[in-house]
């Protein structure tokens, strides 16, 4: 009934939303490029061709060069870019003025991630449109606990603190993935009332990342997908995996640990496969169906973890630490375990998976309902829709 509730709105809305459009700032830096060669584009513009569907044009406002706008031509895009060729820090200041002097049009604006959002909010000023920061993640978070470890980190931290302070200032909305980032930038900031806040999660692919009947099973097998650096701490899920008999564990990622890893399995005689290179999302699915149980040993993560969120789309049983950004994705005991972040504690989850198939039956079946229900596409685009309806009537 709600979703239903939803579709009408939608459907309502949609007259009234004919040749409406949204610019949308990426984050400093990032270009269609980036994003093409992380093998994310269409992904990533999957929700934009939604709403173009219903209305809303989209103008990406990017930090490429012209291979922007030949990359915009190939996926039927709009794209503003670099094409002065200014450095980028000068076009990342006068960015603003030069989308004035192209006469670019516009409705409503949306900054991508909480990095970088000065343009956007120095465009709300000039246009006195409505504005809505999304962050897949909280970078303050991220930063702060690293800030001492460099003056580069150091610097960074006060960047994102200045957007942040920013975007708890000027934006008419403020979408985080979940209820715990809502929390964490309550209290930093008092000030923002509560109904700013709309909970967008991240969206995982449901048709890509989807259980594969005709994959066979391996027998006693995990796998752990992920970057290979200590907020992760791979080294931690390798030593949860000692005194398991019979198991054969896979992990998929890259990063500066990948050597300590090997030599740690080798050392301890674990039987796992240890990739280091960025696998294609088809094949990634398919090795994850190939899989019984799913382990994220993470430190901490941005609301809704992409690799954990994928798993449990290919109906993975999953086991999770219970940490900041991951605590709140699934229930305890319900689409799978969350645990403390000690070996022992996840070495027990793992056992008790791989001895009992029918939780893990289970476990994976309730996954697969809860991403289709919470984390689809077709979810978060109504969302979205309905903010965009929200800010655009006010």
């Amino acid at each position: 009934m709600v979703a239903h509730n939803l579709l009408c709105e939608v459907t309502f809305w949609q007259a009234y939303m004919k040749h409406k459009r949204l610019l949308v700032f990426f984050t400093y830096g990032v270009s269609l490029k980036t994003w093409k060669d992380a093998g994310t584009l269409e992904r990533d513009i999957a929700l934009y061709k939604k709403l173009q569907e219903k209305g809303i044009d989209t103008t990406f406002v990017t930090y490429g060069r012209t291979y922007d706008i030949d990359i915009a031509r190939e996926v039927c895009v709009d794209v503003f870019c670099n094409s002065f060729y200014l450095p980028r820090f000068l076009y990342f200041l006068c960015l603003p003025f030069l989308l004035y002097i192209k006469r670019i049009k516009f409705d409503i604006i949306k900054s991508h991630q909480f990095i970088g959002v000065l343009p956007a909010v120095v465009t709300k000023w000039l246009s006195k449109k409505k504005y809505y920061a999304r962050g897949g993640y909280v970078p303050t978070y991220f930063f702060k606990a690293e800030r001492y470890r460099s003056l580069k980190y150091f610097l960074r931290y006060i960047m994102t603190l200045c957007d942040e302070l920013l975007i708890a200032r000027y934006a008419d909305k403020i979408c985080v993935p979940s209820a715990e980032e809502k929390r964490y930038l309550c209290k930093r900031h008092p000030r923002i009332q509560s109904s700013t806040f709309i909970l967008q999660p991240n969206w995982v692919d449901t048709d890509t990342f989807a259980p594969n009947l005709n994959v066979k099973k391996r027998n006693r097998s995990i796998i752990f997908v992920g970057r290979y650096e200590a907020q992760k701490n791979p080294l931690l899920f390798l030593e949860s995996l000692r005194g398991i008999p019979d198991i054969e564990a896979t992990m998929i990622g890259s990063g500066s640990l990948y050597a300590d890893m090997v030599s740690f399995a080798q050392n301890n005689n674990l039987n796992v496969n240890i990739y280091k290179d960025r696998i294609e999302n088809r094949k990634l699915s398919q090795i994850l169906c190939e899989h019984q149980v799913y382990v994220l040993t993470t430190s901490f993560e941005g609301g809704s973890p992409k690799t954990l969120l994928e798993a449990m789309s290919c109906g993975l049983s999953v086991i999770s630490s219970d940490t900041f950004g991951t605590r709140e994705v699934f229930a305890d005991g319900k689409q799978g375990l969350i645990c403390d972040l000690t070996a022992d504690a996840f070495k027990k989850a793992i056992t008790f998976l791989l001895d009992n198939g029918e939780f893990r039956k289970t476990y994976g079946l309730q996954a697969r309902r809860h991403i289709e229900s919470y984390y689809s596409l077709d979810t978060v685009f109504i969302n979205e829709y309905s903010l965009i309806n929200e800010l655009l009537s006010i």
